[in-house]
């Protein structure tokens, strides 16, 4: 095969791609066509190899790395999307605390970010009655800003 200036990287043999996931997707060497995953079955019963099948072609290759696919579950404190009427619940906690938003002492909510499952903290945010600006409540918070609210 020979490779000019307009040749991509998913033409080159073998070529293997690392996705956001870190799991990698292979490419035939034969044919350039994606190859799938499965498990190569022994006739004895013991626990077979992972092998990368192409259909294209009916060819199989095999890879040190035995990563398919990642599943991440964690998400940051910015994506929850909390709406305005959540100051308005009388069930949430509040508290008067420093809002950097609004550069005085106003009153929160306190409350807990929804999770996904497999996550392992609970990220405590607070939601200012003010201007509805949601921060993530620091140890510096608990410990010396948090007055209850009268």
């Amino acid at each position: 095969m020979e490779f000019d200036e307009e040749t991509t990287a998913t033409q080159l043999p073998g070529f293997q791609k690392e996705n956001r996931t870190g799991a990698k997707v292979y490419f035939c060497s034969e044919c350039q066509s994606v190859l799938t995953p499965r498990v190569f079955k022994k006739e004895n019963g013991e626990a077979g190899k992972l092998e990368f099948y192409c259909a294209q072609c009916n060819r199989s290759e095999y890879f040190d790395d035995n990563l398919v696919y990642v599943n991440i579950l964690k998400r940051d404190a910015s994506s929850v999307s909390a709406t305005k009427v959540l100051t308005s619940d009388p069930t949430l906690h509040r508290w008067t605390v420093f809002c950097n938003n609004c550069r005085k002492y106003e009153e929160h909510v306190i409350f807990n970010a929804p999770t996904l499952a497999g996550e392992e903290t609970m990220t405590q945010l607070k939601q200012c009655c003010v201007c509805s600006v949601q921060t993530p409540v620091t140890e510096d918070d608990r410990r010396n800003q948090m007055r209850p609210s009268n």
